[in-house]
């Protein structure tokens, strides 16, 4: 057993009454993260335990409990950890309910994280960060927004911004929409975006680019 593992022991056989294993790993500095599920709920470091209080409890630990929140700039949302004194931590059992709000708040964040990440355009095959910052500037963040306006419009109106786009940027934003890389499109495709480009410039008022 690891000197983590032995320093909180203690305390993770308190925890394993609410909500039974927990794992410990070290976590910034003198910090130990404790972890439930692979989420971490609370924070351990100089015999003191702060727990991750879900926005449900925290006026509650506050005001009823004047409990004292950790105060660290380096940690990530610090005011929503709170210090558990010995009185709580002896009888966890009256106060599971912190836990349990705790772990579901965690969760769900977790959750919306990875619906965040897959929603994102640099998730997209052949989107760079200098694609997507244009991207942004044409209000297109998301992959359904880009979807929905669709390469030849999306490539116009970056056009129009005044941005140096080029056969290689159309490329990016079809393969981006069709999921394949840009050396997997075939000739064909690539005569007719360039086309469909061209038509698109010109009906905006703009010189076209490519020659077909």
């Amino acid at each position: 057993m690891t000197e983590t593992h032995l320093t909180t022991q203690h305390l993770r056989e308190l925890l394993f009454s609410v909500i039974g294993n927990t794992k410990v790993k070290n976590y910034f500095y003198a910090y130990n993260g404790i972890f439930k599920d692979n989420l971490m709920i609370g924070l351990y470091k100089d015999g003191k335990f702060y727990l991750r209080f879900s926005d449900l409890d925290i006026d509650t630990a506050i005001n009823t409990h004047n409990l004292e929140s950790l105060s660290d700039s380096n940690i990530t949302h610090s005011e929503k950890y709170f210090l558990l004194p010995s009185p709580i931590l002896s009888n966890l059992t009256q106060y599971s309910i912190w836990f349990t709000n705790s772990l579901a708040e965690v969760r769900l964040n977790k959750r919306n994280l990875y619906y965040t990440k897959k929603h994102q355009l640099r998730s997209l095959p052949n989107m760079t960060f200098r694609l997507e910052k244009y991207l942004n500037k044409i209000n297109i963040y998301s992959i359904e927004q880009l979807i929905e306006k669709g390469e030849i419009n999306a490539f116009v109106e970056l056009v129009k911004m005044g941005m140096d786009a080029s056969e290689n940027t159309l490329l990016k934003l079809h393969g981006a929409i069709t999921h394949q890389f840009i050396y997997t499109i075939t000739d064909k495709t690539k005569s007719q975006l360039l086309s469909d480009a061209d038509n698109a410039l010109y009906a905006a008022g703009l010189r076209k680019r490519f020659k077909n």
